[in-house]
Parts: C-alpha cells; structure tokens; sequence
C-alpha cells in the first residue's frame, strides 16, 4: 500500500482506494520531495477531510505527488481541474499534522489524459526519513528519482 513512500508508519489507513475531484489551488515542494498540492473539492466530498484540513489546509484536501512521480504525472499548476486516486491516510499526529490526504497518489487525469503511478517506478526505502527521503528514492533500475523542479503557485 504505501510502497515507496517514506516513514510509512506516520499514515493512518482510512481507505486504500479513494476518488477526489476538484480544483488546485496551491503546489509547493516538501523538504522530502513530496509535492504537496491543496485541492478545492468539488461539493459533496466534503467527508474526505477533517477538522486539520480545515484549520491548517484552508479547508482543501491535501493530495501528495512523491519523488518516484517525477518524469511521468506532470506537476499540476493552481487552477487545473482534476481527478485523483490514491490511498485516502490521515498524515500524521495532530496538532502538528493530523490531516487527510491522498497520499500518494495512484492517477491523476487532467484534461483528458490519465497519469498512473505505482512501485514500477520504484521509490524510497523503508528506513528513508523527511531529511534524506528525496535523495534516497530510485527507480525500479535503480537510478535516483527524478523529483520535481522548484517552483509553487498559489502560496
């Protein structure tokens, strides 16, 4: 399930399989070299998020593109309208974290066109922390992840 990500044990398991549409509005990189993108859901999925989401993700769900996904989903920019599938987690302890994200993330379609990602495309090992995650993670040859360029819209 959380194969390639980092620190797996920070997850709270709520659902293996979740869908989410709607509307970035922000993308900025992470320490870790996760992207870490706050979606406007469309009206209806307001049971993905919680109370952290609200308070301290400006009542956005929070979607987490990591390392491995470089070179093959391309990095949303704010005002893309998208749909997204991945593994539905509380991240982390409250109060620092604590809110609801796909994390990570198995498609992303936007305009039409549907992006997958997935452990053949390898990611980061079991012992890789926030601090080293980034440049710890290879692909499946074993060649380090290509990550995402700097850059952030809507911060």
């Amino acid at each position: 399930m959380f194969d390639g990500t980092y620190h797996r044990a920070r997850f709270q398991l709520l659902d293996s399989c979740r869908v989410a549409t709607g509307v970035v509005r922000e993308v900025k990189p992470e320490e870790d070299g996760d992207l870490h993108i706050q979606l406007e859901l469309d009206p209806g999925q307001e049971d993905l998020m919680n109370a952290q989401n609200i308070a301290k993700q400006r009542g956005r769900l929070v979607l987490e593109l990591i390392p491995r996904d470089a070179g093959h989903i391309p990095k949303p920019s704010c005002g893309w309208r998208v749909r997204v599938v991945g593994a539905w987690v509380e991240d982390g302890k409250k109060p620092s974290h604590g809110w609801n994200e796909l994390h990570p993330i198995w498609k992303l379609t936007h305009s039409g066109k549907t992006f997958v990602s997935g452990l053949q495309f390898g990611g980061d090992p079991d012992g890789a922390r926030s601090s080293d995650a980034k440049a710890r993670c290879r692909t499946e040859a074993g060649v380090r992840c290509p990550g995402y360029l700097p850059g952030s819209c809507g911060v």
